[in-house]
Order: C-alpha cells, then structure tokens, then sequence
C-alpha cells in the first residue's frame, strides 16, 4: 500500500515534464511519500487531507487522493494533489526570504492584497495569539478550499495555473492570473490556447532547419508530389511553381504530422492539447500558421533575387555543419560545465553564424535571420549535451588506460613507507567510506593531477590527439570523478582484503598484550569504574600492537579482538585482585593518612596570612589582637577545604581508586575543628 501504482509512476513523469523554474530546485525537499488512506498524518485533523508538506523534508500524499483515471491519464487528482504541495514547499522556501521574517511567501503584504484576504489577530481563553484570515467581498479563488488562508490559495492558485489552466483563467483575476505566470512559469499560461502557442514556439526551432532544406530542394524539384496541403494563395505575390507548391505541400504536411505524433507522445500537455477534435483542429490549423509563416519567408526571398536560392544552397551546407555551435561552447566556457551558458552561447552562435552568411553575400538581414535559423537548428541545450557526450564517449574508449594507470598510481602510493604521523592534506580524494592512513592518502592526493594529465595527453580520437586548452579542461572535469572511481573500488578491495589479514596479525601479538598488562597495572587510571578500567585496558593493548593497518583505524580494527581476547575477564584475574587489595592499602597510606597533615598545612597557611594582616601594633593587648585574626581563619574556611581535596585528588592512588570530592569533604570535616584550634592556640 505504501508502493506507487504504475499509472501513479506515470503521473509522476508528467509532472517531472510540466513543471520548471522554483519547482527545479525544491532544497527543503528530500521525498515524497504515499500514505495508504486509513493512516494517520501528524494529527488527526490532517486525517482527510490529500497531502501535507512540511517546511523541511518529505511530501506525505494520502492514496485516495493519488487518482489516475485509465482512461483518462491527463485529467486526474493526481496532478494537483502533487503540484498543491510542491507549492507548498516553495511557500516555504521562499518565505525567509521577506524582509519582515515571512515564514510562507503568501503571506507577504502584496500577495494578501493581490488576492483579497485581511488578517485577523485575537487572543483566546489560554492567552496565546491566534491569526485567522477572511477574504474580501467579491474576490476570486479558484475554488473554495482557497478561501480558508492565502497559504492554502497560493498552493491550489499555482496547482490550477498548471494543471487546469482554462480554470484558472476563468476563476481567478487576471492581475492574480498574470502574477503566477510572470513569477512561476516564465510568462506561460496552459489553458488550451496557451498550450498551443508555447508548444509551437517550443518547436519551431526545430522544424526551421528543415524548411530551409525543403524550400531548397522542392525550388528544383522535378519529382511529382500530390499534397494540397498548402494553397497558391498562401503565398501571393511569389512566383512558386505548381510543382514546387505541391513539394512544399508534402514536406509542410509531413513536418506537421511528425510534430503533432511528438507532442503527443513527448510533452506532458500534449494530449490535453490535441485529444479532442475541436481541439485537434485548431492545433493543425495553428501549425499550419507557422509553417505557412516560415516558409513563406524563404518563398518569397527567392521571388526577390535569383542569386537567393544558390545562398541558401549554400549556406544549408553550413547547417549541416555543428562546428561553430561547438566553438560557441569552448568560448564561453569559464571552469565548469554545471554552468549556465546559455546566454554566452546564443549570442555567439549569432555572432558567428552570420558573419559566416555575410561571407556568402547575404545581406545584413538576410544574414541576421540564417544566423537565427542557424542557432535554431543548433539549440544550446541539445549543443552543449551532444558535446559533452562526446567527451564522455573519449574517455570511455580509453577505460583500460584510465584502470590501468589508476592501479599504478594505487601501487607506487602503496610502496611508500606507511605513516599515519603526517595530517591529511588534499582534496582530490577522500575515501567514500571507511579509513586511509595519511602517508597513502597524502601521496594520492599529490599525485592525481599528474595522472590526470597523463591520460590527457594520452587519450586520442582517430589518431588525433587533444590539443585544445578548453577541451583539455572539460575532459579533465569529466575524468576526475572517473579516476577516482577506479580508486574507490581498489580502496574497498583492499580494504576487504586487508580484514582477513587483521586476526592472524592480532593473535600474533594477543598472548604478549595479556602477559604484559597482568604484569604491571600502572595502565589502571581507575578502581571505581569497570568500564573505564576495561577502556584504559583497551587503550593500553591498542599501544603494544606495532601492526599499522593502511585501510582501518587500529582502534577499529581491533577493539572488539582486545575486548574477546587480553581484556577479557581481566578484573577476574589474581594478580589484578591482588592489585587491586594493595592500592586500597594504598588509599589509607597516601590518601586518608594524610589528610591531617596537607589540611593542617593549608590552615597554618591561611594563619600565617591572618598574622600579617592583623598586626600586633594595632592593639595594646593579645587578647584584643587574637579575636580578629581567628574571624579572618575561620572566613578562610572554604577555600582551606578546596585546596586541601583538589591536592588530596591530584594523588595517582587518589585517582586510581576514584575517590569523590564527597567522601573526602566529609573526612575533613570530622577533624577540622580540632586541627584549626591547634593551629590557632600555635600561632594566635
């Protein structure tokens, strides 16, 4: 019941398709669960709900709101159950950002008084401040669950705006309409007709190049073609032929059929787009349009100037060449290629492109718009992804050099002397998990750029090497992360190889370690805690084991060995009993023996200190002299006491035996009386 459905899976690739912008780069979501419809959310008042976000995490979505109709895939609850809370999470998100402290971006001032609501504050029974929002008369929500607070309209207004979007246009204010669109979805709207003119602006970069080619081929045709789907009409005032129409029709009505068959395979909108037959045809009719428009252009150039159709020969041939979109890419490239150059991109191919028409005497128009055909047959995003496929594709021919040379480097770090004294330095590997002592890690860390470059210089493409400076830099970015894959699976092998070898390594030193503690219990810090005496048993093992391992903590390679092996039972054993009897005859001799004699020390201390402070010259008599001087003894009490147990503490049996700051105060106080009037009777 947990598991999404396969007709859910396919909702979910829709909404992947349809959404972009602030949907893209959700950081405050980590999942999105399915909750069967007889569980609870947090709180039984959630019980009904489809769904609830949270301002940080997972998506919950309750099964019975997750409805795909079969037969009907495009128009179910799914979709706006789903887009409700991921606009929700952007309400979040973008909250922090107010300048007021906003937790939710609905509730910022202009979005309230966009869509109509007032704020309401009043304290109840138990004192605490309550909000409640009310709508202003004759403001327009999308439906009625938007009336209960601007956070819950903002989630279903954009919901709407996406999935139902004649809906949205219908119910919602056109300034509140506008402001969505503007602010979340790049200036588009999806209603019907919205659909129609994005997805035909979407693809008209795509069919351009093709229309050049058959405006080409069809103005020399001798071939016999049937179609009508374009009329002498459509391009009055040009000179087209009977034959070349026909041909133009052909092409035009193919080019129109393999766009409608992608969109309504392809595009998350494609289907509610075209389904219809009402619909169907103002489609057909709206790319017919744009067909007629664009070939149009090319017809009646041709009509202008008889040199045109030779130009245009020519210059197909460039279009067919991706070399200067590829060159617009190397040139704007700035260090990585997770960055957007789209920007950098476009107006380069321009640049480019049509000096290269200006060069085949186009003019200045003419060349602008073949440089917009040229960089519509080469979009940025096909460009850039095509190229560095390439590279990709280079660098996987060349998979038994980079393994091969992976290994070697893995080998010559391996042979250097083991250290683990030096701090770890570098950044071009860590290990993925597990340990890596530093003498390795150091000398892995210093020597993979040099590797790198060697595979760079040695990779080659038909024989060519790679001299490009840019190239090389790409190349590099793509292979780093595949060197050190190589390097991750040789540290996990040798990582597991190096396990089997720690317990025989162990019981070659396990008899010693237990012959060596029950031989001198120095290493015991404590007698009052058995599980710090077995951590200073561990510890004092881990110190008598001269095995380095290269891929594990020693710590962790052999504390559970220690704790099953010499420190087993080790308190069990006679010699630590007999251990253990002679330090408590130590507590009496160096502890609580002494304890009168560093107290008296203390108080004498303070006594001497007293004498100074009061001198006899301040009264005529002893007797009016000793009087303040036992006051300034006995305000000194604290303090004699503080220092008489921190010495009595700082003595090893004093530490070893764990003796409290309790049981010492308390033997202090049984005699501090009498020793301070010793002391007072000595001295005063």
């Amino acid at each position: 019941d947990y598991l999404y459905t396969n007709d859910e899976l396919f909702g979910f690739w829709r909404v992947a398709h349809m959404l972009e912008g602030p949907y893209l780069s959700l950081s405050n979501l980590n999942e999105i669960q399915r909750i069967p419809r007889d569980e609870e959310f947090e709180s039984l008042k959630y019980k009904t709900s489809c769904g609830l976000a949270s301002p940080v995490g997972p998506i919950l979505l309750t099964s019975g709101c997750l409805r795909i109709v079969a037969n009907d895939m495009f128009n179910s609850t799914f979709y706006i159950s789903l887009i409700h809370e991921m606009s929700h999470m952007i309400d979040f998100l973008q909250g922090p950002q107010g300048i007021n402290g906003e937790f939710f971006r609905s509730t910022r001032q202009d979005y309230i008084d966009l869509t109509g609501f007032t704020k309401q504050e009043f304290m109840d029974s138990t004192g605490s401040i309550v909000t409640s929002w009310a709508i202003k008369p004759g403001a327009k929500v999308v439906r009625d669950y938007g009336l209960q607070s601007p956070i819950e309209n903002f989630a279903d207004s954009l919901a709407f705006f996406r999935q139902e979007g004649d809906q949205a246009k219908t119910k919602l204010a056109s300034s509140h309409f506008n402001w969505i669109s503007a602010n979340y979805f790049q200036g588009e709207s999806y209603d019907k007709l919205g659909n129609r003119s994005w997805l035909i602006k979407k693809y008209e970069k795509v069919f351009l190049k093709n229309i050049l080619n058959t405006v080409s081929e069809c103005a020399s045709t001798q071939k016999n073609f049937t179609s009508n789907y374009f009329l002498t009409s459509d391009f009055a005032n040009s000179n087209v032929t009977l034959s070349m129409l026909k041909c133009l029709s052909t092409e035009a009505e193919a080019i129109s059929k393999r766009l409608t068959a992608h969109v309504l395979i392809y595009e998350p909108d494609g289907h509610r787009t075209i389904f219809q037959p009402a619909d169907k045809n103002l489609w057909d009719l709206s790319v017919k349009a744009s067909l007629k428009k664009h070939f149009g252009v090319y017809v009646q150039e041709i009509t202008n100037g008889p040199e045109y159709l030779k130009k245009v020969k020519d210059f197909a041939q460039t279009l067919k060449n991706p070399s200067m979109a590829n060159q617009a890419i190397l040139e704007c490239y700035n260090g990585s290629t997770q960055v957007d150059l789209s920007a950098c991109y476009d107006a380069k191919v321009i640049e480019v492109s049509k000096e290269a028409a200006l060069d085949l005497r186009f003019p200045d128009q003419q060349a602008q718009e073949m440089a917009t055909l040229y960089l519509g047959s080469y979009p940025y995003a096909s460009v850039i992804q095509d190229l560095y496929l390439s590279y990709r594709t280079i660098l996987n021919n060349h998979e038994s050099f980079i393994l091969e040379e992976s290994q070697s480097l893995w080998q010559m770090c391996l042979n250097t002397p083991p250290s683990d004294e030096l701090k770890p330095s570098g950044s071009h590997f860590s290990p993925r998990k597990g340990y890596l002592i530093s003498s390795i890690f150091n000398c892995l860390n210093t020597q993979i750029p040099t590797s790198l470059d060697i595979i760079i210089k040695t990779v080659s493409v038909d024989g060519e090497k790679i001299t490009h400076p840019v190239e090389e830099k790409i190349i590099r970015e793509f292979l780093a992360p595949m060197f050190n894959e190589r390097l991750y699976t040789i540290h996990e092998t040798s990582m597991k190889e190096e396990s089997m070898e720690l317990k025989p390594k162990f019981e070659e030193f396990s008899s010693g370690i237990r012959s060596q503690l029950i031989s001198d219990f120095n290493w015991v810090k404590t007698l009052g805690d058995q599980d710090a005496i077995m951590e200073s048993c561990k510890n004092q093992s881990l110190a008598q084991i001269n095995y380095l391992p290269l891929f594990h903590l020693k710590r962790d390679a052999f504390s559970t060995m220690i704790t099953d092996g010499p420190c087993q039972d080790i308190m069990l054993d006679p010699t630590f009993k007999t251990f253990f009897e002679k330090s408590r005859e130590e507590v009496d001799t160096n502890v609580f023996n002494q304890i009168e004699k560093i107290l008296e020390k203390n108080i004498e201390s303070r006594a001497l200190k007293c004498k100074q402070t009061i001198p006899w010259k301040w009264e005529k008599t002893k007797a009016t002299v000793r009087i303040p001087r036992k006051t300034c003894l006995s305000l000194g009490k604290r303090q004699i006491e503080i220092d008489t147990i921190l010495e009595l503490q700082d003595k090893p049996t004093a530490t070893r035996f764990g003796i409290t700051e309790l049981e010492l105060r308390s033997k202090i106080s049984d005699i501090y009386e009498s020793v301070k009037m010793s002391v007072e009777n000595k001295y005063f």
